[in-house]
């Protein structure tokens, strides 16, 4: 299937759009068409952004991909999947550990005991939006409330940006 809206393209890019545009291929070497879609709306691209950007800061990168991938797996986002796959790699997350949560049997993997945390917390929040207690205070001992907050963020926008990519029938560039 076709996307529906289809990316922006730098050339063909609003003045707003454009600088957000450039500045992502910058960072990146590329522009995702999940970002691109977004430039149809600039203030919410730039939103976006920012989050993304603020998200980077206080837990640990491998952290947040574990949250990401599992949160793509139970979503079964395809376009997250592809992504988050090669962003976990760049964290040192095992390739056993990704077929792992992709496959949902996480409990065969080698996992710390966060890391496992982090994964169960990922998945109850994507697929109910409820968290068992016990997790819950668990995560809380083993993080600080600025790491919380941005572990829940991050399964938070996880879940937003596959909302999105299903919507709009985002592709792979």
């Amino acid at each position: 299937m076709s996307s529906l809206i289809e990316p922006v393209r730098l050339p063909e890019a609003a003045v707003d759009a454009k600088a957000l545009l450039e500045s992502i291929h910058t960072g990146l070497g590329m522009i995702p068409n999940s970002l691109a879609v977004l430039a149809h709306h600039p203030p919410g691209l730039a939103a976006i952004l920012a989050v993304q950007q603020a998200l980077q800061e206080a837990l640990p990168g491998k952290l947040r991909e574990l949250a990401s991938l599992k949160a793509a797996a139970q979503n079964d986002c395809y376009y997250s999947l592809h992504d988050h796959r090669t962003k976990a790699r760049r964290q040192g997350i095992t390739e056993d550990q990704i077929t792992a949560i992709v496959g949902g049997r996480e409990a065969a993997a080698d996992f710390s005991d966060l890391e496992r945390l982090v994964l169960l917390f990922a998945g109850q929040l994507t697929r109910t939006a409820e968290v068992d207690a016990a997790i819950l205070q668990e995560l809380r001992q083993s993080l600080t409330s600025q790491q919380f907050i941005v572990l829940a963020l991050t399964v938070g926008a996880a879940n937003m940006f596959h909302r999105l990519n299903f919507a709009c029938h985002v592709e792979l560039p």
